[in-house]
């Protein structure tokens, strides 16, 4: 789609001029004419929610999604669309908000950002009336669109909401580096592709001044298997396997040991998306409380 005024007319024939003098002839029989929509509330002329568009059609919303995410110096990853939460993945990092800001706020009073949408799930699970409904929040998307990354915002802000702290709300967000340790890899499209799905109930009791964490459950299904023994050119094995050849000389493939299944000259750890194993270690001790760490690693 190309933006632009129509300046002349001649029966179903325009001509029409883009912001830049290039000039266009468009015949009505045989193109759809789409129309653009007033400047939205932000300071660029976008919406924070694409529901109050007077016109609301995919190229109005694609361009939408262009202005705020390639905003100059402050670029607008997410937008609402009414509940439903549009990410735009940055490709780099950018600053979080205080969690505190989101507590207690009204849907859409606060800017677009997945803490909103898990401030509103939670809110509805906090219903006084004892046919309180279960919330669900799902992340969705093709490969490399943050996923993963956008599962683990919801989670620490949940895990934030229902008791900060505390053992459990620690172990639920310990879960998440150990995910992408030993389900993710790097593809020739993502760095970090999770190879698996997921699904992660977090329990709620009510409790003095709203919800508390009690416990967790996590399922995972249609793991990638194969890739263990084998992998396209390019690609990696799961990132826990290398990080156990690199720094776990206690384990099979660790130190100098011959490992096949790894394929030679694959980085993993170079790429800034990839998991730590700082943290995935650190993680581990976590998770696997009785054990710790160096059971995960060796099992």
């Amino acid at each position: 789609w190309v933006g632009a005024k129509v300046v002349e007319q001649d029966n179903t024939i325009l001509r029409c001029e883009d912001g830049s003098g290039e000039r266009y002839t468009v015949d009505l029989g045989f193109t759809e004419l789409l129309y653009q929509n007033d400047a939205g509330s932000s300071d660029d002329g976008s919406y924070e929610d694409m529901t109050a568009m007077q016109h609301l059609h995919e190229a109005a919303m694609l361009e939408n999604l262009r202005i705020r995410a390639l905003r100059e110096g402050d670029a607008e990853p997410y937008t609402y669309m009414g509940t439903v939460l549009v990410a735009v993945n940055p490709l780099r990092a950018i600053p979080e908000p205080e969690m505190a800001s989101y507590g207690g706020s009204g849907f859409g009073t606060r800017p677009p950002h997945p803490y909103a949408v898990a401030e509103l799930a939670y809110e509805r699970l906090s219903d006084p009336s004892p046919f309180a409904p279960n919330q669900s929040v799902i992340v969705s998307g093709e490969s490399g669109a943050g996923k993963t990354e956008s599962s683990k915002i919801v989670t620490r802000y949940l895990s934030w909401r229902g008791g900060g702290s505390g053992a459990i709300a620690e172990s639920v967000k310990a879960v998440s580096p150990v995910l992408e340790a030993f389900g993710n890899a790097a593809t020739l499209r993502n760095p970090n592709s999770s190879r698996f799905g997921r699904f992660l109930k977090l329990v709620f009791a009510k409790a003095e001044g709203g919800m508390a964490l009690v416990g967790g459950e996590l399922e995972t299904y249609l793991l990638e298997k194969s890739r263990v023994a084998r992998q396209a050119a390019g690609e990696s094995n799961f990132h826990a396997l290398h990080m156990a050849r690199q720094y776990r000389t206690d384990t099979l493939c660790g130190g100098t040991a011959s490992c096949r299944f790894l394929p030679p000259g694959v980085d993993v750890a170079a790429h800034p998306d990839a998991p730590r194993y700082e943290a995935v270690d650190a993680a581990l001790g976590a998770v696997l409380a009785a054990g710790g760490a160096d059971e995960g690693w060796r099992l």
